[in-house]
């Protein structure tokens, strides 16, 4: 599955009132920022949560951060066509009270056109929620990403950008492909750094 298709299939689930997804990657940077782009497609207010930073954004400018069980009870007040994105809720999901508040806001999600991403790495889905939930493995980037990740470490290099050809260009963007894009760009950085002028 390239990430277009990823992209395609959660604007369907989303647009279908799917209201619990959770999304293994490890990719966390990336796919907030697609996921950020989708919303603003769907034309859908985007929250995103974790539990160092809490809500952004938040409810109230008190600056407190909820943990995930405050959090979750929150979402009800936040207006309708919303998107939650959880970043690492899934040590939180030994608690059965966690457990149970996202049984309860099942059906108030779907009525208020409201979606949880939960994402990270662990997709450890207790055995209350299997039935409610649907995992999505999000894909590692492809070639396209891939040449996008190139380009940026050439323009970033020191000294200035080198001169690729285009065989030179698909060697090392097919070299990396199975690499993160955080772990492509520090390889082609590398290898860019390597070269002498």
């Amino acid at each position: 599955m390239t990430t277009a298709q990823a992209l395609d299939d959660l604007r369907l689930r989303i647009q279908a009132r799917y209201p619990l997804l959770f999304l293994r990657t490890f990719e966390e940077q990336r796919w907030e920022e697609e996921l950020a782009e989708l919303a603003l497609e769907l034309e859908r207010g985007l929250v995103t949560w974790s539990v160092t930073s809490g809500p952004q954004p938040a409810l109230s400018g008190n600056g407190h951060r909820p943990d995930p069980l405050e959090f979750l009870e929150q979402v009800e007040q936040y207006p309708p066509e919303h998107i939650f994105l959880l970043k690492d809720l899934h040590p939180f999901l030994s608690d059965p009270r966690v457990v149970r508040r996202l049984r309860d806001l099942l059906p108030v999600l779907a009525q208020q056109q409201k979606t949880l991403l939960a994402i990270g790495p662990v997709d450890d889905v207790p055995v209350e929620l299997v039935k409610d939930v649907t995992v999505l493995e999000l894909p590692l980037p492809g070639i396209t990403e891939m040449r996008e990740e190139l380009r940026r470490a050439n323009d970033d290099r020191p000294g200035g950008p080198l001169e690729i050809s285009e065989p030179q260009s698909e060697h090392m963007v097919k070299a990396v492909l199975g690499l993160t894009a955080h772990e492509a760009y520090k390889a082609f950085a590398r290898a860019l750094c390597d070269v002498e002028t």
